[in-house]
């Protein structure tokens, strides 16, 4: 009789090395695609290492009303920083208090740019301002727009309110003039194929070209001064559904889709839908408020992006653009904001009045619960579909961390309706690997499933597992 082992080397799929475990000798099985779901789990630097993802803590003290938008403005010259939220018809800024930048503004999302060592904020309905961390100043020529973005030294605006097909550009370095008929000017405005009658509805730089999202339409423009910029299109199946969701990490553009799909764009590559793996949840996404959505970019170059599913709910994905994979985490954004210096996230929840932020090395949430993770396995059929195995025994490894902590371990097979009863496995602290040996005596199935959980505020670092098993004799 002799027994096989599947050996899963990393639970995400990378490399996991310098374990001391050996068992049985080692049956060549794919290491790919080995987690079905990764609730609240992150993925480190580590190569196949997963941990649970950071906790939340509150930033400074909540504002009065709903918050409709967050950004950090810093002036380089000084190295002033300030933490600015909008909310109602007012904006504000923290210094130890919140304090008043401007307050008859009317009520909605705001857009933010840091743009020629000011902050300028524009939200598609009043006149557009800049603010310099002392004096604010009405922008009399600015365009009332809804999306702005810097290009080539210009700032440009679209979401216009009176001709939402309208892309504008600002005279290079300045956001004052905007008159293209003004002497000297090199401001410039240019309708963006306005044949097919759709709304511009993002617009985000990239390394060589501003991409501009429309309903159903992407394009691009490409230059590098007022004679040689020039309108391209790229793709004519899928729009840009939130200009809040587009990010640049790496000279990749990054955007949920009007179909509420997320998708990657490379220069000189074609369009790519990378949100197939998770299409259960997509399916979920309300695209009559899919403007909703918002993403953020944390660690340089994972995208977090939540997802409405309805007017106060949310569905928040990781995507880690290095290793191409997925994780669900339990946190709603409806707003959110990066720090321009650190690594920050700061976010609020649905209709919240609160600023959070994404705190690494913390496991617990704002409202002092802790982080619960999860992870399931696919359907492990050993390479033999069909055929009836007997599974003996699970070996399980996690990394050590300086305080203990207890996790759920669960298995369930194709005959089997209901997870088994939890295993619960006690990781000492250490500096090493802590490997347990979990007996099934005799399960018979065609394919295996696994399932670890932990819901302490500690974290949770599974490494990889070795599953013991015979092929039963087909008669």
């Amino acid at each position: 009789m002799s027994y096989l082992v599947h050996k899963v080397p990393s639970f995400d799929a990378g490399m996991v090395s310098a374990f001391p475990m050996t068992i049985v000798n080692q049956q060549p099985e794919s290491s790919e695609g080995h987690t079905k779901k990764l609730y609240n789990m992150d993925f480190k630097r580590i190569p196949g290492q997963l941990n649970k993802r950071p906790g939340t803590s509150k930033v400074f003290d909540p504002v009065t009303n709903t918050i409709t938008g967050i950004h950090e403005y810093a002036r380089t010259d000084t190295g002033m920083r300030y933490l600015v939220a909008s909310h109602d018809t007012n904006i504000q800024y923290w210094d130890t208090e919140w304090i008043d930048i401007k307050t008859d503004l009317t009520a909605g999302k705001m857009a933010f740019i840091n743009f020629a060592n000011q902050l300028i904020f524009s939200n598609g309905e009043d006149s557009m301002y800049r603010w310099d961390g002392d004096n604010l100043h009405e922008i009399e020529d600015g365009p009332e727009a809804k999306y702005l973005a810097e290009f080539r030294g210009r700032l440009f605006a679209a979401g216009i309110s009176d001709d939402k097909l309208l892309l504008k550009s600002s005279h290079p370095g300045d956001p004052i003039l905007w008159d293209p008929h003004e002497a000297g000017s090199r401001a410039f405005e240019v309708y963006v194929s306005p044949d097919d009658g759709q709304k511009i509805t993002g617009i985000m730089a990239l390394d060589d070209y501003l991409l501009i999202g429309k309903e159903r339409n992407l394009y691009g423009l490409f230059g590098t001064t007022t004679e040689d910029f020039g309108m391209f299109p790229i793709e004519h199946t899928t729009g840009v559904g939130s200009h809040w969701s587009m990010k640049s990490i790496r000279g990749a553009a990054y955007f949920v889709g009007s179909d509420g799909a997320i998708y990657q764009l490379r220069s000189g590559e074609p369009l790519k839908r990378i949100s197939d793996p998770v299409n259960d949840y997509i399916d979920q996404v309300d695209l009559t408020i899919i403007d909703y959505a918002r993403a953020a970019v944390f660690r340089g170059d994972q995208y977090i992006v939540s997802l409405p599913t309805d007017y106060d709910e949310y569905i928040t994905l990781l995507f880690d653009t290095t290793t191409g994979r997925w994780a669900e985490w339990s946190i709603e954004m409806s707003h959110t904001g990066e720090s321009v210096i650190e690594d920050r996230v700061y976010f609020t929840e649905p209709e919240g009045n609160q600023i959070l932020r994404l705190y690494e090395g913390k496991l617990d949430d704002h409202d002092d619960s802790p982080v619960e993770a999860e992870l399931e396995t696919q359907d492990f059929h050993f390479g033999s579909i069909g055929i009836e195995k007997e599974i003996r025994t699970v070996f399980l490894r996690f990394r050590q961390t300086d305080v203990p902590t207890h996790i759920n371990f669960y298995w369930k097979t194709d005959l089997m309706f209901d997870w088994s009863n939890p295993n619960v496995l006690f990781v000492g602290a250490g500096d090493g690997y802590f490997s347990f040996r979990v007996p099934l005596g005799l399960t018979n199935c065609r394919e295996f499933r696994m399932k670890l959980e932990n819901s302490e505020d500690k974290d949770m670092i599974p490494l990889g597992a070795d599953i013991v098993f015979l092929v039963k004799e087909v008669e």
